[in-house]
């Protein structure tokens, strides 16, 4: 079983709340990762874009 910082321990309400903060923290950290994931492969669209734009005036 878990126990505190003080080494008493946890409720059954403690543990529940620590797995719940564990999987809003998941989410979090997944959601994140999705953000940079999304925002990479939108800059690499960008530029192939541009260079695409650049060459046809300039081609």
């Amino acid at each position: 079983m878990a126990s505190n910082k003080d080494g008493t321990p946890q409720t059954p309400q403690e543990t529940e709340d620590s797995t719940e903060q564990d999987r809003v923290r998941t989410f979090t950290e997944r959601g994140e990762q999705h953000y940079e994931d999304k925002r990479e492969h939108n800059k690499d669209r960008v530029e192939k874009a541009w260079t695409r734009f650049q060459e046809t005036f300039t081609g």
